[in-house]
């Protein structure tokens, strides 16, 4: 009974503030419903008080506000160019990295999401990040760091010389903390301690060409031993560009967000095992049933373990696919020019466990084990 009336007064007396949709073009409907949002309870308790309601959905959430109600609030209230809503991601998969067209995250990164970084895309959905889709920009993967820490730079440097900037793209000018042997002169050093505790949490940038440091993207939080996937940051005050503003100074603007993903594309490599047939076979070739793909001659190598395998690789990377559309098939003949009789062999295709990246060559590859 009092879910159905919760129901009604929603449908009733609340409208969209803003929605978030997580679409990945690896999947059949685009949808990605990897992610659990969670708002932190610094945003649970303004929304609290200015009378809005978070609603989690399978591909992502809504923010419901007060018609009439939480516009008037937000009217009244003086610093709303400060006061943004965050939410925390949480990844449900722990295979999402291995099909989606990312970088493979050092411990320390997360991935951040916000309007003040939006943009549009050719078929104008309003996107959280830069780029046609997150990996088209790496302004979308920022380090977390404390309000408070050190920082070792590659060439000693006055404390003068080093260059903050919010995510407003503003610079702020924080002050030294701690001495040195005493005295509190400015001397050029390696570490210098950054302090923010006295500004809000979100994205920084880190500039001090004197001492090595570019462009050092990182994200202040009290909590940094959180284990998230990201962080999204919704602001609500006029520096927000016009088309990504949540208010416009006189009432609430309805949003439609969204954080779209690319498949990963691989290098294919087969490995072929005839180690159990009785019958040798001399030519082995991979063949496109579209004919899109190429493969490189099979050669003989050796594996890890010593055993000898035939291999074969794509010649261009293949996109990963929730309903793979490559079919391949495996050529087999008993003379060395492959003519002839053939036996053939429909292969598997790649699946998202055996994924190697290669750091000399950069490429990422897709071991699959085929035994005849």
């Amino acid at each position: 009974m009092g879910f159905n009336k919760i129901k009604l007064d929603i449908n009733s007396h609340w409208g969209v503030l803003a929605s978030l949709q997580f679409q990945h073009n690896y999947y059949k409907d685009q949808k990605c419903s990897d992610f659990e949002v969670i708002p932190t309870q610094e945003t649970l308790a303004f929304m609290k008080n200015y009378r809005m309601l978070f609603k989690a959905e399978k591909s992502g959430f809504r923010i419901l506000q007060r018609e009439g109600t939480t516009g008037r609030f937000l009217k009244d209230t003086s610093n709303l160019d400060e006061i943004k809503l965050s939410f925390i991601i949480k990844n449900g998969n722990n295979k999402f990295i291995n099909f989606s067209n990312l970088p493979f995250l050092e411990s320390e990164t997360i991935y951040y999401f916000t309007n003040l970084n939006g943009s549009l895309s050719k078929d104008k959905k309003k996107l959280l990040h830069n780029g046609g889709s997150v990996n088209d920009s790496n302004d979308s993967q920022l380090f977390m760091m404390p309000k408070l820490f050190n920082f070792t730079f590659t060439k000693p440097l006055k404390f003068k010389d080093i260059e903050l900037i919010n995510g407003f793209n503003e610079k702020i000018n924080i002050k030294k903390s701690g001495r040195v042997n005493g005295s509190n002169e400015d001397i050029p050093l390696n570490q210098h301690k950054i302090d923010l505790r006295g500004y809000p949490e979100g994205k920084y940038i880190m500039n001090a060409p004197k001492g090595g440091v570019k462009d050092f993207k990182f994200y202040a939080a009290r909590e940094t031993k959180l284990k998230c996937f990201g962080i999204i940051d919704l602001y609500l005050g006029k520096k927000v560009k016009k088309d990504f503003c949540l208010f416009n100074a006189k009432d609430v603007v309805p949003q439609d967000f969204t954080v779209l993903f690319e498949p990963r594309s691989t290098y294919w490599k087969y490995f072929v095992i005839d180690k159990k047939s009785q019958i040798k076979y001399r030519h082995h070739e991979i063949v496109s049933k579209e004919g899109s793909v190429e493969f490189t001659e099979a050669e003989k190598v050796t594996l890890q373990n010593g055993m000898e395998v035939i291999q074969m690789i794509s010649k261009t990377p293949i996109e990963f696919k929730e309903s793979q559309e490559n079919k391949f098939r495996l050529e087999l003949s008993k003379n060395t020019a492959g003519t002839g009789n053939k036996f053939t062999i429909n292969l598997p295709g790649a699946g998202l466990n055996l994924i190697k990246p290669d750091r000399k060559t950069k490429k990422v590859f897709s071991e699959i084990f085929v035994y005849i």
